[in-house]
């Protein structure tokens, strides 16, 4: 009777470990795959922060060149002008 009960009592501290390690090993899974998920959309949002930095800058060179010739323009007319 005795063994009974100890093979039982065995049994379901085996099951009961078992158990908590298949959670434990689960829950470590989902956490690295939200790490993954987290880590690529930082990765994908510093990308096109990149890409709209580039086009900042362009712009930038664009409209200062424009208005580096208008301002060009504009000394060439005051030239006449005052002359």
């Amino acid at each position: 009777m005795l063994e009974t009960i100890l093979g039982g009592a065995i049994g379901a501290l085996i099951s009961a470990t078992t158990l908590l390690a298949t959670g434990a090993s689960k829950r470590g899974a989902e956490n690295r795959d939200a790490a993954l998920r987290l880590t690529i959309a930082v990765e994908t949002v510093a990308s096109r922060l990149e890409e709209l930095h580039e086009d900042f800058k362009a712009d930038r060179k664009e409209v200062f060149g424009r208005l580096r010739d208008i301002e060009n323009k504009v000394s060439s007319i005051e030239a006449k002008i005052y002359k």
